[in-house]
């Protein structure tokens, strides 16, 4: 069940190959309701490159090449829809860690109507960090975005 867009998360990663990616492990939550046919979309140059459909699960797994930056986008009718970007430049330092794993949890977004899947601003921006020599997300961005909603409301 298979295809060029849409593939179905079963698989497990094989963690004891060191290649020149990133392994990125996400598992998907929503209270009181299935995960099932929640889309993530991975995007790179505003082109979708891969679209897993998800099945009860909620695990999704990417290899991300070095030197670009992704936008993962996770979608569901109904529910609030996220993005996260993740930037995968190296700056010139190897990379000691080699696997980052998040979770996502889902809202109900029945009382705001539909979502506009082309512009969902990132919960999140992940990139790598030279001190500990790992991804991490850009704490920096969270509090931005927090300090911007107080700015809105």
């Amino acid at each position: 069940m298979e295809t060029s867009e849409n593939k179905i998360i079963s698989m497990l990663p094989n963690l004891g190959v060191q290649e020149s990616f990133v392994l990125v492990s996400g598992e998907l939550f929503i209270k009181d309701c299935s995960l099932f046919g929640t889309e993530v979309i991975l995007i790179e140059n505003d082109v979708i490159t891969q679209k897993y459909i998800c099945c009860l699960n909620g695990f999704f797994y990417f290899k991300l090449d070095y030197e670009k930056i992704y936008t993962i986008k996770i979608l569901k009718e109904g529910f609030e829809a996220k993005s996260i970007v993740f930037n995968t430049q190296l700056k010139g330092f190897p990379a000691k860690k080699r696997y980052y794993e998040f979770g996502v949890g889902l809202s109900s977004n029945m009382l705001v109507g539909k979502f506009d899947e082309d512009n969902i601003p990132p919960v999140a921006i992940i990139k790598y960090a030279i001190g500990s020599g790992k991804f991490e997300q850009d704490r920096y961005y969270k509090e931005k975005r927090k300090l911007n909603q107080k700015n809105v409301a």
